[in-house]
């Protein structure tokens, strides 16, 4: 994993990224810091490019995909008129068959697809599974039935997903069909004994995950900065998986542009965070995200409960409990009056805390980010990458955030500027480099 992040404001745009990069998966995981995430897209122009997630694209280190990207361009001499533009012309380079596509990288994207799915599926079962030993043990066919159930609901879920972009049924149906060595490898890996109709479950399961709007093994990728006609930065943030069936499976998830003034609720400077985005969001919002949501989910969890005791306290009473649709009563209560009191009274509450937040959090922050001139940008982009790698060295949680820190600035006027930026090598020794690369 990582921690990347990208600061807007009228003067330009802040990059900054880790350099750790997990191996191993989650049983060993072997974590070095040493990985380049963060890049000038196209040298010359005012475009950085930042990946996290998945290191690798159809089997290539992002690293040699984007350097084929920039030889690409220099051949045709081609200039972007918007940040949209350039981040097309990417994607588009991305999904050429010719150059990327592998039948040995598309069973990858699927084997690693299943791996992760199959993973949370035997987690979700075997909570359900170790809820039964609270009062007896389980028998083994109680164990498998839930297995099935759990991979039935996962597999109804993916259905109701939406396509991704360029795929259809034609594309799940393929991928199936591509699909049969790794279902059964991973089949005959698992405790529970499939059936036919189950492992063709699985293989349905598949060609939803590639197909579908579902990401379980991406790469994120940060392009930002500006077009030619662009006065003010735009940030765009893409999901891709890679190539299947000659299709390159992406999205477009995120879009920042800053606007040169906030009369109508423009921003004109915008904080993101990307990848492990936990210490970010709690400076930004003056609380830990998974703290919020515990403290959210137990408020319904207690508007339910008070809902609850009202409609017994007014039962043992003797006060009948009637819904809008019946007739006019003489002596009741509507109880989806309480109801709709309770859940409108919850609403405010909810509402008044956000907006609460807005005020004394989000906005005086956002305030001073869009007066910052470009270098504080820098500082404050490479500080707030730091804190998140410092809270994850001083607590029992993975040190997948870590290592140097590289960070650009991008304006209109300047260009793609190094703030700073690790090496392998010595600078002493390779002064041919930075001659070349100047």
């Amino acid at each position: 994993m990582t921690a990347e992040i990208g600061i807007l404001n009228r003067q330009g745009v802040a990059l900054a990224a880790d350099s750790a990069v997990t191996f191993g998966g989650s049983e060993n995981p072997k974590i070095l810091n040493s990985a380049n995430k963060l890049f000038n897209l196209v040298k010359g122009m005012p475009i950085g490019i930042m990946v996290y997630g998945n290191g690798s694209f159809m089997g290539l280190p992002w690293e040699v995909v984007i350097e084929e990207y920039r030889k690409h361009i220099s051949l045709s001499d081609i200039k972007f008129d918007t940040l949209e533009e350039a981040s097309n012309s990417f994607i588009n380079f991305l999904g050429n068959p010719n150059k990327f596509y592998r039948n040995t990288n598309s069973e990858a994207i699927i084997y690693n697809n299943m791996m992760v799915a199959v993973k949370e599926i035997t987690e979700i079962a075997g909570n359900e599974i170790y809820n039964i030993f609270v009062d007896r043990h389980p028998t083994v066919k109680e164990s498998d039935d839930i297995f099935i159930e759990v991979l039935n609901r996962i597999v109804e879920d993916s259905k109701n997903r939406e396509f991704v972009e360029g795929f259809s049924e034609d594309d799940i149906e393929y991928i199936k069909s591509q699909s049969e060595s790794v279902v059964r490898n991973i089949s005959d890996r698992l405790v529970v004994k499939l059936d036919e109709e189950n492992i063709e479950k699985l293989k349905i399961l598949a060609g939803n995950l590639i197909c579908k709007d579902i990401w379980l093994n991406q790469t994120g990728i940060v392009i930002a900065g500006y077009g030619e006609s662009d006065l003010l930065p735009v940030l765009q943030e893409f999901y891709t998986e890679g190539i299947i069936n000659g299709k390159l499976k992406y999205k477009l998830n995120k879009v920042s542009e800053i606007y040169q003034d906030d009369i109508d609720g423009h921003p004109t400077a915008e904080i993101v965070p990307f990848a492990q985005q936990e210490m970010v969001y709690s400076i930004l919002t003056g609380i830990d995200q998974n703290l919020e949501m515990f403290l959210m989910q137990n408020l319904e969890n207690s508007y339910s409960e008070i809902m609850s005791y009202i409609i017994n306290m007014l039962q043992e009473n003797g006060i009948s409990l009637l819904n809008k649709e019946n007739n006019k009563m003489e002596n009741g209560v509507y109880i989806d009056s309480i109801a709709e009191y309770l859940i409108n009274n919850l609403n405010e509450l909810k509402s008044n805390i956000t907006n609460k937040q807005r005020e004394k959090f989000i906005n005086p922050i956002l305030d001073m980010v869009s007066l910052l001139p470009k270098e504080e940008l820098a500082i404050m982009a490479e500080t707030l990458v730091n804190i998140t790698s410092f809270k994850r060295k001083f607590t029992f949680d993975a040190e997948i955030v870590g290592g140097p820190i590289d960070v650009a600035i991008i304006s209109k006027s300047d260009g793609f500027i190094w703030i700073k930026r690790k090496h392998y090598f010595s600078k002493e020794l390779n002064h041919s480099y930075f001659n070349i690369n100047k």
